[in-house]
């Protein structure tokens, strides 16, 4: 007769596990990068997410441009920053809110704010003279024409 044990786990190992700082998973990086290409059969380069440690992001791609739009409501486009560096591109800022409400009884004041940086992997190359930044109702939309040779073309078929 055969006993079903199951495995006991010593709660100190747990909370160590637990406290591990978060840069340890950067060595299952390149492990990650090797076990996307050998399933998609491209470079894992082309995931487009580096950093997601601020706003979120949409990328939009058409045949000639690259569109990244960001959610930063309440932040003044002075606050912002927009760099682009070989094939990635970031966007960094600071949120300064403070709100104050007075009666004859209390007072109540919320401050919220912090930096934040979100950075994108281009999936192609793009003309770096040629982007525009534009602050809209709480959405910043970078738009990043592609370079000639990133650009898709229609061939004409011809026939004989």
């Amino acid at each position: 007769m055969m006993n079903n044990v199951i495995p006991w786990k010593h709660r100190d190992a747990e909370n160590a596990v637990a406290t591990n700082d978060l840069s340890s998973l950067s060595s299952l990086r390149p492990n990650w990068d090797r076990l996307i290409e050998q399933f998609f059969g491209a470079p894992a380069r082309s995931a487009p997410l580096v950093n997601i440690s601020g706003p979120p992001l949409d990328l939009i791609e058409s045949s000639d441009t690259l569109r990244v739009r960001a959610e930063v409501p309440g932040i003044a486009p002075a606050d912002l920053q927009v760099d682009l560096s070989g094939d990635v591109l970031t966007i960094t800022g600071e949120k300064r809110e403070e709100s104050e409400e007075h009666d004859s009884r209390r007072s109540y004041c919320e401050r919220r704010f912090g930096r934040f940086s979100r950075s994108v992997r281009l999936p192609c190359s793009v003309e770096a003279d040629q982007v525009t930044a534009e602050h809209e109702a709480g959405i910043l939309t970078v738009t990043l024409p592609k370079s000639a040779a990133a650009r898709s073309t229609n061939i004409a078929i011809s026939t004989s």
